[in-house]
């Protein structure tokens, strides 16, 4: 288009039908598209500099690829892609409930798959994880008289408030209870989002703490994030250790012996489907947790 007054003309009217956003992301998911399908998604990694990890030579992977995003900091963690699905792993625990970080668009029995080729691999990813995020020299510690008095300062010079990182447990019935962190209520549902909690008695529910963004009963070797309490909708995978799964099943199948539990039809079918279809799993994958 050689003519600079028709391009002005077909730019206005473009303007006036896009703001400028949309056109920017329209036009960015385009050339995205076009360059994934030109070099393909090793490609893209590439020119995105995001390192592949590679496993053992005679290692089905099937069809995963592991990689790393660079600048997402110094905690060991890889991505996993399978087609257009992807999740992301922590790789220093080998507890499948306390690795995953984002389930991403994955469904239960892929994300599960995904985690087995992690964990079998996790130790030679974590070694090729270092080789791009080499751990960070400590810093030398002072004396202890004067770390101490350096304490007793930084002590003095706080503000003399309540903390908000407490975190309180009340109203705890059979179904539920509520949880008051940093000065906001969020209710723990027992019967539809969190039922590993059915059936603990209420003081082993009260023993919780609050560790950076997420919640730990350390007794039960549960924890959840303060995300997953805001929106549990992005969390619909029930990840249960064979205790909590017993736990369960006996709640469902002796209710006379927990009358305080109420459930609705629907309730009670869905969470025996979801408890069913984790037995059926591990069974097919020979997993015993």
């Amino acid at each position: 288009m050689s003519n600079p007054n028709e391009r002005q003309m077909i730019a206005d009217k473009v303007r006036a039908v896009f703001n400028r956003k949309e056109v920017i992301d329209a036009l960015t998911d385009v050339v995205c598209n076009a360059i994934s399908e030109a070099i393909g998604q090793d490609g893209m990694r590439s020119v995105l500099n995001m390192p592949t990890f590679t496993t053992p030579p005679n290692y089905d992977t099937e069809n995963h690829v592991f990689y790393i995003e660079r600048g997402e900091g110094l905690r060991p963690h890889v991505h996993v892609e399978k087609g257009n699905k992807i999740a992301k792993f922590w790789l220093d625990t080998p507890d499948m409930k306390k690795a995953i970080k984002d389930r991403g668009n994955m469904n239960d029995s892929e994300l599960f798959d995904a985690w087995k080729h992690v964990n079998a691999n996790r130790e030679d990813f974590t070694k090729q994880y270092r080789t791009y995020y080499p751990r960070p020299d400590k810093p030398q510690q002072m004396p202890k008289q004067q770390q101490s008095k350096t304490q007793k300062k930084k002590e003095q010079a706080l503000p003399k408030t309540k903390s908000d990182a407490k975190v309180n447990v009340t109203d705890i019935t059979a179904n539920g209870c509520t949880l008051r962190v940093r000065s906001k209520d969020y209710y723990l549902s027992f019967v539809s989002g969190h039922p590993y909690f059915l059936g603990v008695p209420a003081e082993e529910i009260k023993q919780v703490a609050l560790l950076h963004d997420s919640l730990r009963w350390k007794a039960l070797d549960i924890y959840i994030g303060i995300d997953q309490l805001e929106h549990p909708r992005r969390y619909p995978c029930l990840i249960i250790t064979k205790t909590e799964y017993e736990r369960i099943q006996n709640v469902l199948k002796y209710p006379e012996r927990y009358p305080d539990i109420k459930f609705t039809k629907r309730q009670r079918e869905s969470l025996q489907c979801k408890i069913d279809r984790i037995a059926e799993h591990w069974q097919k994958n020979n997993f015993n947790q």
